[in-house]
């Protein structure tokens, strides 16, 4: 078997080393280590049970790893809740969208002005109240939501819905998006739209995400480095085109 290029785990950026996580008797994961660059889009997959959400919540801060360190930007964040690593600049999308549905599409973008905490008036304190509704528009904009902006959150389809996280999520100048799923439950064309504004994101901005994703048909034509998360495990690393020649990973998927 050819041997994977490996993501070197000597940038500045962000760098998850030797994480280990159980729950009771159950090791979720067992010494992963993984590296993102700057300006990337990162995609980790795996067959259902291999402990992808267990590890972007350990990122996002939702989980504390057992063992292991997290650093982001040159800071240790291994300890820090999600709020701190909010103001660092780690934002989340979920695969279930967690929007305020009684409210507007551009008042659930504004919620998310610099302050994690759900409070319209603690997001526009201080800050011209201007400049935030132009700078949510132009950001609705880019997710062409612009035309919903008035409508109830509520009202929009799961796509829209997710897009909107996606938007909450720019709205506060993000250096890392963590995407749970981005594109389950969303049609073809939405779910590729999607992934070519991530990297419009990655190029323009230089914006970084890692993806928890299993639609790899749509995923890995647009993503830079893989990860193949198994029983815990990384057992494969590299270019999505390393990957799929990699028998290790078939033989995970087909369960051989």
């Amino acid at each position: 078997m050819r041997e994977p290029k490996s993501m070197k785990l000597d940038n500045n950026f962000f760098i998850a080393k030797n994480i280990s996580k159980s729950f009771g008797g159950l090791q979720a994961l067992h010494k992963v280590s993984l590296s993102i660059p700057e300006a990337s889009l990162t995609l980790m997959i795996g067959p259902n049970g291999s402990g992808k959400t267990t590890f972007l919540q350990i990122i996002s801060g939702i989980l504390k790893p057992d063992d292991g360190r997290l650093v982001f930007k040159d800071h240790d964040i291994t300890s820090l809740p999600p709020n701190l690593r909010f103001t660092l600049g780690i934002a989340s999308t979920f695969q279930i969208p967690r929007v305020f549905p009684s409210l507007s599409v551009l008042e659930n973008v504004l919620m998310a002005a610099g302050d994690p905490t759900p409070n319209p008036m603690r997001a526009l304190w201080g800050v011209d109240e201007h400049e935030l509704i132009e700078k949510a528009f132009n950001i609705l904009k880019l997710l062409s939501l612009d035309h919903l902006w008035n409508k109830p959150a509520s009202t929009l389809s799961g796509g829209q819905m997710k897009l909107l996280e996606l938007a909450r999520s720019l709205m506060s100048d993000p250096k890392l998006l963590l995407l749970d799923e981005p594109l389950a439950g969303v049609n073809p064309a939405l779910a590729s739209r999607i992934m070519k504004f991530l990297t419009e994101l990655k190029s323009c901005r230089g914006i970084a995400a890692f993806l928890v994703e299993h639609r790899l048909d749509l995923a890995l034509k647009h993503v830079d480095f893989v990860y193949v998360l198994h029983h815990g495990r990384v057992i494969s690393q590299g270019s999505p085109d390393d990957v799929l020649e990699d028998p290790l990973v078939a033989k995970a998927y087909l369960g051989e």
